[in-house]
């Protein structure tokens, strides 16, 4: 810690060393690492140019999915497909909340989770995995003409109008942060827009694309948040709400799911389904006996 924080002085105090710091500005930069590796900075003229070519994109791309899905299904599957998958998106969410307020109940302390973090993170990821799944599976009981749309443009047509919208509140809201949406739908809205969306293989190469973007801004920045909740959470003096990492895994998730969920969408059922199924429950098994043996506080 002490070598790191030198590290950090010393660099900063170089670089200040050839700025005139007397020079001040009203103006708010947008600025963000990428892994840990490489730092970007921009102004906010920058930003709401982006902000404008992705909220532009965005539409044009969702107008062109919108219309490609429903001259492949139709439009009632499409509907009965997004209502489904927003039975399932609460039913994740739930099952993570009820995880978490499930651990506490089951323990000495309020914050078990304390000591070991992970452990808890662990749980909800395998536990909203599982329920998702599950939501899935359950939909092949519905009449055959209301199952769910495979094609992964689907999976675009449901997130693209969302991202959209967070996008426009964060650019009002919080234009500093407004880059973890508008990056991404800048992305998305621009190879959506002029790939044939009738290629099923294009899209999917896209999606992954769009996805490798997504993780490099979401992934470390969640984790982060998460991690710095804990304490933080716990030295106010009430008790964390069962909701709060749910939360925060609810947000990251809106942005990583549709993405890699494209990707990996295929045409055709799963030919072993029962094994997903089973793999899905053991990780709830092992991760929910890990966060209960975790130590409350070390």
């Amino acid at each position: 810690t002490v070598r790191t924080a030198g590290e950090q002085v010393v660099t900063i105090m170089t670089a200040l060393d050839g700025v005139d710091i007397t020079q001040r500005s009203a103006v708010n930069p947008t600025f963000f690492d990428i892994a840990r590796r490489t730092a970007f900075s921009y102004g906010p003229t920058a930003n709401l140019l982006s902000a404008g070519a992705a909220l532009l994109l965005g539409v044009v791309a969702w107008v062109r999915v919108i219309g490609a899905v429903i001259r492949l299904e139709g439009l009632l599957r499409w509907v009965l497909t997004t209502l489904w998958t927003l039975v399932g998106s609460v039913a994740v969410v739930a099952s993570m909340v009820g995880a978490t307020w499930a651990l506490r109940a089951a323990r000495e302390v309020y914050h078990p989770w304390y000591a070991r973090p992970g452990r808890l993170f662990l749980l909800l990821i395998a536990v909203g995995l599982t329920v998702g799944w599950s939501i899935a599976r359950l939909g092949q009981w519905l009449p055959k003409r209301a199952h769910g749309v495979r094609h992964p443009l689907v999976a675009w047509s449901i997130a693209l109008p969302c991202w959209v919208a967070l996008g426009a509140v964060t650019i009002w809201l919080a234009p500093g942060a407004a880059y973890l949406w508008l990056l991404p739908l800048l992305s998305a809205g621009l190879l959506l827009s002029i790939i044939p969306t009738a290629n099923a293989f294009a899209v999917r190469a896209v999606s992954a694309v769009v996805f490798v973007i997504t993780a490099a801004l979401w992934l470390n920045t969640a984790k982060s948040l998460l991690y710095f909740m804990v304490p933080m959470f716990g030295r106010l003096p009430i008790v964390t709400p069962a909701y709060v990492y749910a939360a925060v895994m609810t947000v990251a998730g809106l942005m990583l799911v549709p993405p890699l969920v494209a990707t990996i969408a295929k045409s055709r059922p799963f030919v072993r389904p029962s094994l997903e199924t089973a793999l899905c429950l053991f990780a709830v098994a092992a991760t929910a006996g890990f966060a209960y043996a975790a130590p409350g506080y070390t």
